[in-house]
């Protein structure tokens, strides 16, 4: 969260579950999905995303003010089976991590 710029406004609080945020989709109190789709965010994908073991869809499609490279932490989601990035500037190889995922 701390990585991007134009979050949603309801992004407010430490618990993306408890406190609903837009875009986040939770089960258990565990986050599965990140929808934000052409919201103008700015920024990068940092290293923590790799933290949610639960997070089985990311979409940050049409995004262009995300870039950098993709973190390998990346590939630590492994429940992870819907990977959005479409028209985000996101630039470099992807991280081999990716391929561990089924």
């Amino acid at each position: 969260m701390d990585s991007w710029q134009n979050r949603p406004p309801s992004w407010v609080g430490s618990d993306p579950c408890g406190d609903k945020w837009d875009g986040i989709s939770c089960n258990a109190s565990r986050v599965t999905s990140i929808t934000l789709v052409n919201i103008n965010l700015m920024g990068f994908l940092s290293g923590d995303i790799g933290q949610l073991s639960e997070l089985q869809l990311l979409d940050l499609s049409y995004n262009k003010g995300l870039a950098g490279s993709l973190t390998p932490e990346i590939g630590k989601l492994k429940k992870l089976s819907h990977l959005h990035l479409i028209g985000c500037s996101f630039i470099g190889p992807l991280p081999h991590a990716l391929g561990s995922l089924l």
